[in-house]
């Protein structure tokens, strides 16, 4: 499949469900963002505690965004938050997803790991992204039983 054919196949793509696993700083504000432009978020983590550390943060950032808004900003606050969802279960994560954004430690098993689960519980639609910084995305879908691997 060349690239010109994958980037117009992903142009097509209505992207309404957004899940992101890991809710440190990164997976924190990429859910954040997902909500903000409309899109519904599942955000995962291990943890409940670390989920609601993230769940507290966004709060506070939307705060701050919602000062400058003047009397639209409680509306966007509650719209934003309302199109969250917070747990640590994969399968929810993953079940409606139409994007799935990995955002944990970067560690190559554990990557793997996650990926093969999410490939597992997903739909075949589904996008399987990483936020990796330091490791190759292919050794990372190396396991995956359908690899269609792009990255610029």
């Amino acid at each position: 499949m060349n690239s010109r054919l994958i980037a117009n196949s992903l142009r097509s793509l209505k992207v309404q469900n957004v899940s992101v696993v890991g809710s440190g700083l990164m997976g924190a504000g990429i859910a954040q963002v997902a909500a903000q432009t409309g899109h519904n978020v599942v955000l995962n983590d291990l943890n409940e505690a670390a989920l609601g550390k993230a769940q507290a943060g966004i709060e506070k950032s939307l705060g701050r965004v919602a000062k400058k808004m003047g009397d639209e900003g409680p509306k966007f606050v509650e719209d934003t938050m309302s199109r969250m969802t917070f747990t640590t279960s994969i399968e929810e994560t993953a079940a409606n997803a139409d994007l799935v954004v990995e955002a944990i430690v970067e560690n190559l098993g554990i990557k793997q790991k996650l990926f093969s689960d999410l490939e597992a519980a997903a739909s075949a639609q589904c996008i399987l992204a990483t936020n990796t910084s330091s490791l190759p995305v292919s050794a990372i879908g190396a396991n995956l039983k359908v690899k269609i691997i792009t990255y610029s």
